[in-house]
């Protein structure tokens, strides 16, 4: 079995899990101290009649039942600590990954949880203690070889009736997970969309789908329920059999001078202490199995997220972005998204980037900053291939605007600074520049306005302009505007504009994509897409003197609203 890299990360914890080693070892051996208690009592105290034997054996069991009991607490507060480092340390980083790779970040939390809970829980605990069984057999074999084999037999059938539940659980789950996951997707698209859903009157027939899609997967699951339910009655029905057959075979070897009356004591307490910890690692399997399978999959997000971290020590972003012979294609489409798009644009010039809907224009955009990695070609951002870049270190640099918008909970102020510590002066300005100061002056609370998830209670349109302060906060290096005029007025559009013309002359690349946009008259370059293929690039006068030439129409710029027409008739 490959090394764990996740359980690399917890070496700073090894000490703490070595100590609760140390104090398993102590509880263990001084759990041994009932069986020597019951034997003193039986075979010395009764023989003698002395009371104060009596009492030093009472006085000494209980301070050794409290040592063990010390060592226990000590053993769970140590693996307690362990989770709430586990929780503190790794949660960041794996939030950091799965935003990277645009991953549910949910499901990996969850698996850490996992983990974690097994880690630090009774799974683990009993898994410690398991060595330890063992060691009781032969004690009990010590005391006599039939109740060692009793023992011994005991623990196997235990075994052996929670290792066959869990292959057979296993077959199980993988027969219902299809049917269940093409449910819960169901569900997860039809939420998203709730309110068309509610509105063309398709919750019943949702509902009726998801139960169709789910009930053999459920049934399933219930038919799991019930036979681990079983297995669990038959493995405490074989401990308490178990047990009972001890006390008979110990009574039938007292009768039969193998065996006194204190042994027969002892030995009941150490089958039932051989016991415990393989029944209890029974009743923690399946959670066991759960972590060792989240911890596979926290495994394979850690190897996934390492071909994204490339912390070269480069210089500030300069904004150069050169792509050379790019293409993006999706299996079961016909045709590419993007075919052989090739270009080149030195820090501040602005591109306009125009098409047709479906014409590749926001797939583009994505490449461009590293979002998704191309099927042919490349992107380089300062001579560093986008798929490599580092956003953590160069996303400050990076001014985003995507055509779905979507704002974080926080407050408006907090959104704009990207969730960073930020002078107000800094939000403002950004604010300012995108047009969009007066409107949230407007709000109730201003700029403290809490949002709820995805920008809620604001309109589309206010969301879309307080997501372009927050691209424009902190002047970037590189622009990419997908679509930032669609809920602009005349008054926004100038004031894009003027943003644009400003940030070229401190030297920002802007990339600017959309069907019309008055901002297209700041443009160097211009670059139609049409079937993700190049129809035209090149500076923008020569653009629009092509589409005029083409099309024969008198102006492709719409003087009454500075639009460039596309000609996607």
């Amino acid at each position: 079995m490959m090394p764990s890299a996740f359980l690399a990360r917890l070496t700073p914890a090894r000490r703490a899990f070595a100590a609760a080693a140390v104090a398993s070892v102590a509880a263990n051996v001084l759990s041994l101290a009932g069986a020597f208690y019951s034997v003193q009592i039986f075979d010395r105290v009764f023989a003698s009649g002395s009371h104060e034997t009596l009492l030093v054996l009472s006085v000494l069991f209980a301070g050794l039942l409290l040592a063990q009991g010390v060592f226990e607490r000590i053993r769970g507060g140590l693996m307690a600590e362990v989770g709430r480092w586990m929780e503190a340390s790794q949660s960041p980083a794996i939030l950091r990954s799965a935003m990277r790779r645009q991953a549910d970040a949910a499901a990996d939390l969850r698996d850490l949880a996992t983990v974690r809970s097994t880690m630090t829980g009774q799974g683990w605990t009993a898994v410690m203690d398991l060595p330890w069984s063992p060691l009781f057999v032969a004690i009990l074999s010590l005391v006599h070889p039939w109740l060692g084999l009793l023992a011994a037999a005991a623990g196997a059938l235990l075994l052996a009736l929670t290792v066959g539940l869990d292959r057979w659980t296993r077959s199980q789950v993988r027969a219902s997970a299809p049917d269940l996951v093409r449910a819960q997707r169901l569900i997860s698209a039809a939420s998203r969309a709730g309110d068309a859903v509610e509105a063309m009157g398709l919750s019943a027939s949702v509902a009726a789908t998801w139960a169709e899609l789910s009930a053999p997967g459920q049934a399933r699951v219930h038919r799991l329920a019930r036979t681990g339910a079983t297995v669990q009655v038959a493995a405490k029905v074989v401990r308490l059999a178990a047990q009972l057959a001890g006390m008979g075979l110990g009574a039938y070897l007292v009768l039969d001078n193998h065996l006194t009356a204190g042994l027969l004591v002892a030995s009941s307490i150490l089958l039932a202490r051989a016991l415990a910890p393989v029944e209890q690692v029974a009743a923690a399997w399946r959670s066991l199995q759960d972590a060792r399978e989240a911890l596979r999959r926290l495994d394979r997000t850690e190897a996934e997220g390492a071909g994204d971290k490339h912390s070269l020590a480069l210089p500030d972003l300069a904004g150069h972005v050169a792509v050379a012979g790019l293409s993006l294609a999706l299996p079961g489409l016909r045709r590419p998204i993007l075919d052989g798009i090739t270009f080149d644009l030195e820090p501040g010039q602005c591109l306009g980037i125009i098409g047709p809907s479906g014409s590749g224009k926001s797939s583009l955009a994505r490449l461009l900053l590293g979002l998704a990695r191309p099927s042919g070609g490349e992107v380089l951002l300062d001579g560093l291939p986008a798929p490599m870049f580092d956003h953590d270190r160069f996303g400050s640099q990076i001014g985003y605007l995507p055509q779905d918008v979507q704002l974080l909970p926080g407050t408006v102020a907090q959104n704009i600074a990207r969730f960073r510590p930020a002078d107000p002066d800094s939000i403002v300005a950004a604010a300012t520049d995108a047009g969009v100061h007066a409107l949230i002056l407007s709000l109730p609370n201003g700029y403290d306005t809490l949002l709820q998830e995805g920008g809620a209670p604001l309109s589309g349109g206010q969301r879309q302009r307080i997501a372009l302060a927050r691209a424009l906060y902190g002047n970037p290096r590189l622009l990419v505007l997908d679509e930032p005029d669609s809920a602009l007025d005349a008054v926004g559009e100038q004031a894009l504009v003027r943003t644009v013309a400003a940030l070229r002359q401190r030297g920002t690349t802007t990339i600017l994509i959309g069907h019309r946009m008055a901002a297209f008259r700041t443009a160097d370059m211009l670059l139609v897409l049409r079937d993700g293929r190049m129809e035209r690039f090149g500076p923008r006068e020569a653009v629009i003197r092509s589409f005029q030439a083409r099309t024969g129409a008198a102006l492709p710029v719409d003087p009454r609203r500075h639009t460039l027409q596309t000609a996607e008739a």
